[in-house]
């Protein structure tokens, strides 16, 4: 079976960071039950690059 790679950007308000962990995490547990052979997370602030809308 070939690997690959889903990745994924969603912006969201950093006082709704904890409420998307929380599904995140359940969401990884259902991904590594249906095959899914790791599952990251990642969080990144002062993303604000310039001339991007």
């Amino acid at each position: 079976m070939e690997r690959y790679v889903d990745g994924f950007v969603i912006p969201l308000p950093m006082d709704k960071v904890d409420d998307y962990k929380r599904i995140a995490d359940n969401a990884g547990v259902i991904w590594k039950e249906h095959g899914a052979l790791e599952y990251w997370e990642c969080l990144g602030d002062d993303l604000d690059v310039k001339d991007m809308a």
